[in-house]
Formats: structure tokens, C-alpha cells, sequence
């Protein structure tokens, strides 16, 4: 995203604004931004799935060799 987009300000305009307020202003879209962003369907299925990923290295490691003595 750029910077006149995610600021909702032409170039000149951001270039006369005190660079404090600038800044401040820049986390606080930021930040607004982050917040309405919600995660995609393909990564909702990654913790799942790294944990049966565990769970059977973990198995497979225990059957071959003996599980615990």
C-alpha cells in the first residue's frame, strides 16, 4: 500500500506536515490497518496441521524405537 493511500493525502499535502504529527499520524493508520485485517483461510488450517505434523513424528519416532524403556 502507499504511502497517499494508507495517509489519504496527495504527495505535497504529506510533504508540509510537521514530521512529529507525521509520524503519529503513520501509526495510527498503521496500527488501524492491522486491525480490520483478518486472516486468510489458508493459514487458519497451519496450527492444526503443524500439530499433527508433531503428533506423528512423535509417534513414528516412539514405534521405531520401542516407545519408552
Amino acid at each position: 500500500m502507499s504511502l497517499t493511500v494508507l495517509l489519504g493525502k496527495t504527495i505535497p499535502e504529506i510533504k508540509e506536515i510537521d514530521p512529529a504529527v507525521g509520524f503519529e499520524l503513520f501509526a495510527d493508520k498503521t496500527q488501524q490497518n492491522n486491525h480490520s485485517i483478518e486472516k486468510p483461510p489458508k493459514y487458519q488450517i497451519a496450527v492444526p496441521a503443524s500439530i499433527g505434523i508433531l503428533l506423528g513424528i512423535s509417534i513414528a519416532y516412539f514405534s521405531r524405537n520401542g516407545g519408552s524403556q
